[in-house]
Formats: structure tokens, sequence, C-alpha cells
């Protein structure tokens, strides 16, 4: 397959967990595998708006499957944090992709 210029944005909230570390790893092979840099940016917002935002209607009724329980919102941010790819991917082969 030709590899072409190209940017690819992912939108996905991972966490530290080691669930999300892999599916992380994903995104770093796509990137080694296009031979483009991995940008990683977390977007963090107050906890109203939060909370605004996971009850929006284009939420609630689009066609993804997201998350909508304020409860279950609350659990996640009491017991994980967001994944640093500086410091949480110290056992995954970095040298191939430019991180940032």
């Amino acid at each position: 397959m030709e590899k072409r210029d190209v940017t690819v944005i992912m939108t996905s909230c991972t966490s530290s967990s080691p669930a999300d570390i892999s599916v992380f790893e994903d995104f770093l092979d796509i990137a080694k595998w296009r031979k483009i840099p991995c940008v990683v940016v977390n977007v963090t917002c107050s906890k109203s708006d939060n909370m605004e935002l996971l009850s929006g209607s284009g939420r609630v009724s689009g066609p993804k499957t997201k998350l909508t329980d304020p409860k279950v919102l609350q659990k996640i941010k009491k017991s994980a944090r967001l994944l640093d790819p500086r410091t949480d991917l110290v056992a995954v082969d970095k040298n191939d992709v430019e991180l940032h």
C-alpha cells in the first residue's frame, strides 16, 4: 500500500490502565507504519462542563455508543488518570515514532 501524506486524528480518552495502554500502542503502530509523528493532546474541562457535555443531545442520541451516565463518569474520574505517553509507556518501543 502506498503511503501518502495524511493527518490521522483519533479521538479517544485513554487512561493509564493496561487496556487503554494497549489501545494507545495501536495508535503508535499506525504512526510508525505511516511514518508520521504522534501528537497527544489531552483536553480537559470543568466538572460542570463535563456533566453538561455528557448529557448533550448529540451524545445521547448519536450513532456511537458513548458514556452518558454521570455516576459512571464520577467513578472513572476518581479511580483513573489520563494516559501520559512520556511516563506510562515504559515497556513500549517508542524508537520508531516521533512522539509529542
